[in-house]
């Protein structure tokens, strides 16, 4: 059995067999540590079932409830920190989660909102490989003033024939983890169209509506989630559009901040 704490969640995980735990620890939500005297919110059981014949079997439960029960063991841990990201997200009282993927750059955030399958982490690694710092290709986590924390979680790419997930750092793009939070310095909220990427200015009121939609804990604290969001779109510039090429979009991305911090250094302070 780990206890463990998370955003201020404090949640049992339990293996069997036992000696898969130090495999099932890759998988808990970043920054993590270990709990030896809080009583555990959150409960969730890991089994893999080595049968003598025939496929091993795999079950995680949460809270009593199955959360999938299947073949794979790469599988149920991929469910075992899915399930936990978003009972962070979700349950933690200390920070905003939006689905978003977020990189820094010339002291600012680039928060990219969208949901899983949207492309983020394809646009996140080719901002990297341009030469942005990693917070995270899945969440924006957003402290009470409004500026993004890192969520460094492996990033989840597709390999080139579509199949099999790759799990990467930054530094396999030859980029580095951000260390502190930053404020948000642009925000971009795209969707894929083959093609030449196309961005144009919208208003904060227009974006705050579109982070809103992927706030994950909107509905236990709107206030809450509404006051965080107004908060980082104080200063943010706000870009609406289609998204070609990913390195070309992420060049263009990187050109509006590195204009505006010209314009402006103190916006890089």
């Amino acid at each position: 059995m780990l206890c463990f704490t998370a955003y201020d969640l404090t949640i049992a995980l339990e293996v069997r067999p036992a000696g898969l735990i130090d495999e099932a620890r890759q998988y808990l939500p970043p920054g993590w540590t270990p709990e030896h005297r809080r009583a555990p919110s959150h409960s969730v059981l890991v089994v893999r079932d080595d049968r003598a014949t025939g496929p091993s079997r795999a079950r995680v439960t949460a809270g009593g409830e199955v959360i999938v029960e299947t073949d794979s063991w790469p599988e149920a841990l991929r469910s075992l920190e899915s399930h936990l990201q978003i009972y962070v997200a979700e349950w933690g009282r200390q920070r905003i989660f939006v689905h978003a993927g977020v990189v820094g750059y010339r002291g600012q955030a680039i928060l990219l909102p969208g949901r899983s399958y949207a492309g983020k982490s394809t646009l996140v690694a080719a901002l990297l490989k341009a030469g942005a710092d990693y917070l995270s290709d899945e969440y924006a986590v957003l402290d009470p003033t409004g500026q993004v924390h890192p969520y460094p979680r492996r990033l989840s790419m597709r390999a080139d024939d579509g199949g099999k997930v790759l799990r990467m750092t930054a530094e396999d793009f030859c980029s580095r983890a951000c260390l502190g939070p930053l404020p948000v310095g642009l925000v971009a909220v795209t969707r894929y169209v083959p093609g030449r990427t196309r961005l144009t200015p919208t208003s904060r009121g227009w974006t705050a509506m579109a982070l809103i939609k992927n706030t994950i804990p909107i509905r236990h604290r709107p206030a809450a989630s509404l006051d965080v969001i107004h908060r980082a779109l104080s200063k943010a510039y706000c870009l609406r559009g289609r998204r070609g090429d990913a390195a070309h979009a992420a060049e263009l991305l990187m050109s509006v901040v590195s204009e505006r911090t010209r314009q402006d250094p103190a916006l890089a302070a």
